[in-house]
């Protein structure tokens, strides 16, 4: 068999690689490539020692400079009031610069994240160089719509977070700019396609998951309360507020466990709020102990392109609930490990819930079925999914 021709491919990311969900799906597309051997540049805020950047990282050009916005003008002027403004300022920082970066690299292939694309795409069309936007939400019209009427429903005055007008209006033209679009859900290519004149260029290409960090405990411990875990943030997008509401009528004891933070006044006033009287444990951080001491997990997002975050739980040997508006609700379903639910909606959350705690015996057979449909679809296969991808658009295939 010809081995893959080396390649120069630059990634253009805005998360550190391998923290959070951004982070890891730079991390999966930087450690796809080097595996492969292709000659990768990293342009982006660095990366964490994490699976599977801890396999890769040496054999990736890690270039340094990636601009933040300084913290004082944050902390020190109305623009701390302004989360969304923010990020949209720090992504166009980020944007400028690997453009200047790429005029130095010239390289074969320029794969970048949304939101911090537009500049690198534009350096793409000048110098004739093939391009890939990977797309981790769903369409950015219809994210913004969503967390604007969950805003409009739980919070009070504007909402001004993230995705502001203009990073709608940015992230439109980069899909338009892109050779390519890749996202990793059919969820997300249908919600994509609705923004996307030429639909015929979303690709989709799933995520791969650390089998070996994330797997079942060895015994998991039964307890009377019926314990769920939520990881994520905790804001209007994931649904958090319809979580808490549906826990106060549920009729048996149940422990919420939250590995996440709030992202604003507003919703932290409104999470006190709903989560006043309710048995709520707040775990920030590595979620693994969270999942194995769970009997089920929960992602009641309003909109998610994926939701890695399923994904984890699922291979941690767990039941799960999630929203018809999130990428994994299709690994729910083709997996029979849970239930999807309409989004949204505190009465269907209630119901799941209720329906969980009635089949308490038989959710070890669902974490069963969840973590082998995870070992099958989202192993080391994954990573070459993505070369794939690379060298069908350098090659100029469809």
């Amino acid at each position: 068999m010809t081995a893959p021709k080396r390649r120069r491919i630059a990634v253009v990311y805005a998360a550190p690689a391998g923290l959070g969900g951004l982070g890891q799906q730079a991390a999966t597309v930087l450690a796809g490539l080097a595996r492969q051997g292709h000659e990768v540049f990293a342009l982006g805020p660095g990366w964490v020692e994490t699976w599977p950047i801890t396999t890769i990282k040496d054999r990736v050009t890690w270039v340094p400079g990636a601009p933040s916005v300084p913290r004082a003008i944050i902390q020190y002027t109305p623009l701390r009031f302004y989360s969304g403004t923010q990020a949209r300022l720090a992504h166009g920082l980020i944007g400028r610069w690997a453009a200047r970066e790429l005029d130095k690299i010239r390289p074969d292939l320029v794969y970048l994240f949304t939101q911090v694309a537009l500049e690198g795409l534009r350096w793409c069309r000048t110098h004739g160089v093939p391009s890939i936007v990977d797309n981790p939400n769903g369409g950015i019209a219809n994210y913004r719509a969503a967390c604007q009427r969950e805003w409009d429903k739980w919070c009070h005055g504007p909402f001004r977070d993230h995705p502001v007008p203009p990073v709608v209006e940015r992230v439109t033209q980069e899909y338009a700019l892109a050779d390519r679009i890749r996202v990793s859900s059919t969820w997300a290519a249908a919600s994509t396609a609705r923004e996307v004149v030429h639909s015929a260029k979303i690709a989709v290409v799933d995520q791969p998951i650390d089998l070996e960090r994330f797997r079942p405990p060895p015994l998991r411990q039964s307890s009377p309360t019926f314990r769920v875990v939520m990881v994520g943030s905790l804001d209007v997008r994931k649904g958090i507020l319809h979580l808490l509401r549906a826990a106060r009528r549920v009729g048996v004891p149940l422990q919420l466990t939250l590995v996440g933070g709030t992202v604003n006044r507003q919703m932290k006033l409104a999470f006190r709020r709903e989560s006043a009287g309710l048995d709520v444990v707040l775990a920030p951080g590595d979620p693994v102990s969270a999942y194995h001491s769970a009997d089920i997990s929960i992602l009641p997002s309003v909109e998610d392109g994926f939701g890695f975050v399923v994904a984890e739980a699922m291979a941690c040997g767990l039941a799960t609930i999630v929203t018809d508006q999130s990428g994994s609700a299709e690994w729910v379903r083709e997996a029979n490990a849970g239930w999807v639910i309409p989004a949204g909606h505190d009465s269907a959350i209630l119901e799941a819930l209720e329906a969980a705690s009635a089949k308490r015996t038989e959710l070890g057979d669902m974490g069963v079925r969840a973590r082998r449909y995870v070992e099958q679809r989202a192993d080391v296969r994954c990573f070459d999914a993505v070369e794939k991808l690379v060298t069908s658009v350098i090659d100029g295939e469809r």
